[in-house]
C-alpha cells in the first residue's frame, strides 16, 4: 500500500468515525435507519478500496482498457447519473433523518429544487467526472509502463 492509499483509507475511517459520532452531537429522529444505512455504507467502501488495492496490474489495466474504448461521454454520463443519485439520496434521506418526516414528505419538500439539484449535480459530476478521466489516463500510463519493464525482462 503507497502513502496515497493510507491517506485515503485514513479518510475513509475519520469520515465513519464522525458519521458514527454525529447522532451524539445532534438529534437524529430515525437512529436505526441511519445506523442502518452507515454501518452498510462502510463495509462497501472498505470493500470498493481493498478490491483496488488489490488488482494486479493486469487485472487494472485491462478494467482501464475498457473505460478508455468505451470513451468519455459514456464515462461522463455514467458520472452524471451517479452523482445525480447520491444527491438524491443525500438530500432526501438527509431530510428524513433530521425532521423524521416520511419518504413521500421529504421528495414533496424538495420539489421545487429538483431542477437546482440537477444543474448542480450535473455541474459537479463534469468536474469530477473530468478528474476522474485524467486520472484512469495517468494510472493506464503508469500501469502501461509497469507491464512492458516487466515483458522486457
Amino acid at each position: 500500500m503507497n502513502s496515497k492509499q493510507k491517506i485515503e483509507l485514513a479518510v475513509i475511517l475519520i469520515l465513519f468515525l464522525v458519521l458514527f459520532t454525529i447522532p451524539m452531537i445532534a438529534e437524529i429522529h430515525y437512529q436505526t435507519f441511519y445506523y442502518l444505512f452507515v454501518t452498510t455504507i462502510f463495509p462497501l467502501s472498505m470493500y470498493f478500496f481493498n478490491r483496488e488495492v488489490k488488482m494486479s496490474d493486469e487485472a487494472l489495466f485491462q478494467k482501464m482498457k475498457r473505460k478508455k474504448e468505451r470513451g468519455l461521454v459514456l464515462f461522463l454520463v455514467i458520472e452524471w447519473i451517479r452523482t445525480i443519485v447520491m444527491l438524491f439520496l443525500l438530500f432526501i434521506f438527509g431530510k428524513m433523518i433530521d425532521t423524521g418526516i416520511p419518504f413521500m414528505e421529504a421528495l414533496k419538500h424538495y420539489a421545487s429544487h429538483w431542477l437546482l439539484l440537477v444543474v448542480f449535480g450535473t455541474v459537479a459530476s463534469l468536474l469530477v467526472g473530468m478528474i476522474r478521466w485524467s486520472d484512469l489516463k495517468e494510472k493506464y500510463v503508469q500501469v502501461d509502463s509497469r507491464i512492458r519493464k516487466r515483458m522486457k525482462t
